[in-house]
This record gives C-alpha cells, structure tokens and sequence, in this order.
C-alpha cells in the first residue's frame, strides 16, 4: 500500500494510540476534524489469519489529496494486530519539509 513508504520518508514522526471505542465512534470523532481518503479501488480487504475483516480509514488533516502528498494524517484500524487485538489503534504521520544542506548542489526530497 503507498501509505507505507511514506512512514519511511525522512523528517516523518509517527504516534499511536489505543482506544476501547468502536471504530464507527473513532472514525466518526476524527470525520469531523478531517477529510477521510479513500484507497483507490481495487485495493483487497485484509483478513486475519481466523478470516476476520481488519477494518481501516485514513484521514487527512491538511487537505492534501492524498496520503502521499499529505503532511499529517491517520489511519484507523480494528482489530489492532498484537497481544491486545480487541482494541483500535490510531496511527499518526506527520512530515516535516527536509531542509537543503549547505553548499550541497541537488535538492533534497520534499513531499
């Protein structure tokens, strides 16, 4: 999924967290604070090894079309995968622009 390399980019910091809620109420509290993106279509819904759906939803908080592009968004997802799988787990990504090195002659990657 693109998301992933994105985690990866230089000046990223990503923050997680749990929540009891259900992930209609998690997905619903960060609605109203951001813009939810959509994977493009064709992307396969993953199952856990018993089958069951792992639900996901991203939000973007800057208003970037994308989660490429974007500078700060989340992804939603239930069940969390790990010792404690009935809970949701809220990821935050945040980028910052990378500053250009001194007397270097190429720019740096900035998405």
């Amino acid at each position: 999924m693109a998301h992933r390399g994105a985690d990866r980019s230089p000046g990223t910091t990503i923050a997680a967290w749990f929540s009891n809620d259900t992930f209609q109420q998690v997905v619903g509290f960060y609605r109203a604070l951001a813009k939810e993106y959509k994977p493009p279509a064709g992307s396969d819904a993953e199952k856990r090894a018993n089958g069951q759906l792992i639900q996901k939803a991203f939000l973007i908080f800057d208003g970037a079309p994308d989660l490429i592009t974007s500078r700060q968004w989340i992804r939603n997802q239930h069940p969390f995968i790990g010792p404690a799988s009935d809970v949701r787990d809220v990821v935050l990504t945040e980028r910052k622009p990378i500053p250009k090195q001194q007397g270097a002659n190429r720019q740096l990657y900035q998405p």
